[in-house]
């Protein structure tokens, strides 16, 4: 199964380093700008954490719904075996 967050994650750190282009050259502005950037980045790895965990967990999720899907087909057919054989056995017991 692939995964979009190592690509996520290369792709944000390029845009965020390439922020630091749009900063003004002005001295004092050049702190603050560092400051945001590094605060920028800092936000967006932790939004990258928790869209890793959250496709973990939809992971972990479809693979238990598949399961119970499974689980449930197979009662189905259980079910639909013991019915037949009623069926069968009635059909039987009526004729003779």
């Amino acid at each position: 199964m692939t995964s979009i967050v190592p690509h996520f994650v290369t792709a944000t750190t390029v845009t965020v380093s390439s922020l630091g282009h749009l900063a003004p050259l002005a001295a004092s502005k050049t702190t603050v700008s560092a400051i945001g950037v590094a605060v920028v980045m800092i936000a967006v790895l932790v939004c990258v954490a928790l869209l890793a965990a959250v496709a973990s967990a939809a992971r972990s999720l479809a693979s238990a719904l598949a399961e119970l899907a499974r689980l449930g087909s197979v009662l189905f057919s259980a079910l639909l075996l013991a019915a037949l054989i009623v069926v069968v056995l009635l059909a039987l017991l009526i004729h003779h």
